[in-house]
């Protein structure tokens, strides 16, 4: 048993304890050793317990993880350079906030991260420095368009091509900034054509973008005229080549100076004239090419002589050099131009158009009036796709009929294949065969066929882009036909009828004859002594 002062001590000893546990343990703060990365900011002190310079400010250390061999390298932080030959660099006395820096090593020597931002916020920072076997990151300058254009850029001393893709990349870059050109592209410029670019966020697998734009440079195409009286009012029509392009520039300009200008792009463009009264334009037509300079056209206006006039034909939908010919008043003229003029005089003159390169002309055939209208016509040269025609109902060798009518005279139409003629309504006979084939271009049409003694079929029929399915012709025996004299089978029974009658009197008159003359009976004559007997 415990005595009364054992007791009473044993009691001062667990309170002691007890108080012991209770009272908190003041603690010096842990030194902890600076982790060094690469890529992240860490501090060497606990948040809760901040380190103070004088002043309230701290100090931010760049902390090599291997030496670079005692050469100097250098940190610039928030515009303060510092330079060493040892393995740290420590800025004392910076206050909160963000702050840019880099890093320079010596020739030779990769120092990674080479830049980036600090933000010290109440707590001293040390910024890990990796040297060698720094990761690269990736650049990519796109631009806002693609595929018309092989343009090339030059990033910090190497050219790359774009293979007409909308973007180029550059690889293995450490974090820094660089400069960068582009390449000379006839007729386009990049905005902005040159300057720098940094590569960011260095080994985290992201890239860096740089758009750029571009813009197109523009050219001046002056047409200049001469022979034209003061005044006069002239006109040039200017087209790029049809779609798909990316040429700039075109439209109509019309002046009564001798001079008009357009402000174009690179490209291949088109041009008429607008003339003047009377006047012919020589050339009248043709194709310019623009190449990253200025370009100067001469035309010149001609009269005709006294009492003719200038009669102007121009294609439209030829490949280029694609000879065509035009026959006018039975004399057949070829061309391999988009335009050909005649001087005539007065009168009236037919004029057709052949088919040209597997395409058809429209309008085909038309009249020229002089004095009138000196045009120029405008002779479209459309795609046609043949036609084919098929019947099984007729006898073999029937000569059966179909005709074409064109719902527009835009439409061109021929029959007998491309050489054919052209017209809006076309009629064609098979000579016996069992299908009849024509050449029509995109549009609507309606058929009727014959036949002789048989009623055809009639319909509409329609043409876009592809020769349709042949059309399969159903025939009728009719009940009034022709026959082969092209006269109504009622009138062969008739005449037959008629020609019986005639030869049925004929064989009795001729009975008639052959039996003698008539002599009456004794009982019916009465005769005299003197008489005597009839002859």
């Amino acid at each position: 048993m415990l005595t009364e002062s054992a007791k009473i001590w044993t009691l001062v000893a667990v309170a002691g304890v007890a108080l012991i546990l209770l009272v908190p343990n003041p603690v010096t703060p842990a030194s902890h050793p600076p982790r060094f990365s690469e890529y992240e900011v860490h501090s060497n002190l606990p948040r809760s317990t901040p380190r103070l310079d004088a002043g309230g400010t701290y100090t931010v250390t760049f902390q090599e993880s291997s030496s670079t061999g005692g050469l100097s390298w250098n940190v610039t932080l928030g515009g303060m350079k510092m330079s060493t030959t040892g393995t740290s660099v420590a800025f004392s006395g910076v206050a909160d906030g963000s702050y840019p820096f880099t890093v320079q090593g010596p020739a030779g020597y990769n120092l990674c991260p080479s830049m980036g931002t600090i933000v010290v916020e109440g707590y001293a920072l040390i910024q890990g420095i990796g040297v060698g076997g720094c990761p690269t990151g990736q650049i990519v300058f796109q631009t806002n368009t693609s595929d018309f254009v092989n343009w090339s850029l030059t990033f910090d001393g190497t050219t790359k091509h774009s293979d007409f893709a909308n973007a180029i990349d550059f690889e293995g870059y450490l974090d820094g900034t660089y400069p960068y050109e582009m390449g000379y592209t006839p007729g386009w410029t990049l905005v902005p054509p040159s300057g720098t670019a940094t590569v960011l966020k260095q080994g985290q697998g992201n890239f860096t973008f740089v758009n750029l734009t571009w813009t197109r440079v523009l050219y001046k195409l002056t047409f200049n005229e001469t022979g034209l009286k003061a005044n006069n009012q002239w006109g040039i029509g200017l087209s790029p080549p049809k779609p798909p392009t990316n040429v700039s520039g075109g439209g109509t300009e019309n002046s009564t100076t001798s001079t008009i200008t357009f402000h174009v792009s690179n490209g291949t463009f088109s041009f008429m004239v607008d003339g003047s009264g009377s006047y012919l334009a020589t050339p009248l037509s043709g194709s310019i090419v623009v190449n990253g300079a200025p370009v100067n056209v001469s035309i010149k206006f001609v009269l005709p002589p006294p009492g003719e006039q200038w009669v102007t034909f121009l294609e439209d939908g030829l490949p280029s050099g694609t000879i065509w010919s035009l026959v006018l008043n039975g004399s057949q003229y070829n061309t391999a131009q988009v335009s050909i003029t005649f001087v005539e005089p007065n009168g009236s003159y037919p004029v057709s158009i052949r088919p040209a390169a597997g395409l058809g002309p429209s309008p085909a055939n038309l009249t020229v009036s002089v004095p009138g209208d000196s045009g120029p016509f405008t002779i479209d040269f459309l795609p046609v796709y043949p036609v084919t025609f098929t019947e099984s109902d007729l006898t073999s060798g029937t000569n059966w009929s179909v005709s074409v009518t064109a719902n527009s005279t835009e439409s061109v139409l021929f029959h007998g294949g491309p050489l054919g003629t052209g017209s809006t309504t076309v009629t064609r006979w098979s000579d016996g065969a069992s299908a009849i084939r024509f050449y029509l271009s995109n549009g609507t049409y309606s058929y009727t066929s014959s036949a002789p003694g048989q009623s055809g079929s009639s319909a509409p029929l329609s043409v876009d882009g592809a020769a349709p399915a042949p059309v399969g012709l159903t025939f009728h025996a009719t009940l009034t036909s022709s026959n082969i004299l092209g006269e109504p089978d009622w009138v062969f029974p008739v005449v037959g009828a008629i020609i019986v009658v005639a030869i049925a009197a004929v064989l009795l008159l001729w009975r008639k004859r052959k039996a003698g003359p008539y002599e009456p009976s004794s009982s019916s004559v009465k005769m005299t002594k003197s008489e005597g007997r009839p002859p």
